[in-house]
């Protein structure tokens, strides 16, 4: 495998523009990066922050100590 297919998720982007997108594959390859970024985001799903509290974290700590 190429080294470039270890550093940028090709795959994961092909697919989200051909399935989710339904993007022709002449569009997506004249798409600028910041083209697919506006028209993929309210697309692709993010997971939001979780927070947690100091006893939350107290009680992490204690179960999953560092070694």
């Amino acid at each position: 495998m190429p080294l470039r297919n270890k550093l940028f998720p090709w795959s994961e982007l092909l697919c989200i523009s051909y399935s989710k997108l339904s993007l022709a594959p002449e569009i997506f390859w004249n798409m600028t990066p910041g083209e697919w970024i506006l028209v993929a985001l309210p697309h692709i799903r993010t997971q939001q922050p979780v927070h947690i509290n100091e006893a939350e974290l107290l009680a992490l700590m204690k179960q999953f100590p560092d070694v």
